[in-house]
């Protein structure tokens, strides 16, 4: 049963094309009936989800900060474009969380 609804979730996947259709269908070849591991990997896209958000908002809220201020004359531009530099090296290191550390290639590899 499980197997079934896992493959009609590929299905529906393969549509919105979020990732490759390989990725998806091996990702399910690999949890098979195991409903830890499947709670494990909602557990880390839910937790990728969240730093994808913190990024989104965060470069929204710096930007519009910045253009608000410096239209206004506020900011001057070599200033603004530090500030920019930085908060996009700052989501960059953030998005850093995200690289795949042996933990979780043994959880997908077991």
């Amino acid at each position: 049963m499980l197997l079934v609804g896992l493959a009609a979730a590929a299905v529906w996947a393969g549509v919105w094309e979020p990732f490759p259709r390989v990725s998806v269908i091996r990702l399910l070849a690999t949890l098979g009936n195991d409903l830890e591991k499947l709670a494990e990997t909602v557990r880390i896209a839910r937790w990728t989800r969240s730093i994808i958000y913190q990024n989104f908002l965060g470069t929204l809220t710096v930007d519009a900060v910045g253009v608000g201020l410096a239209a206004f004359g506020l900011l001057p531009p070599l200033v603004a474009a530090f500030i920019h530099v930085g908060s996009e090296m700052a989501f960059i290191l953030n998005s850093a969380r995200l690289l795949p550390r042996r933990h979780y290639k043994a959880i997908v590899h077991a």
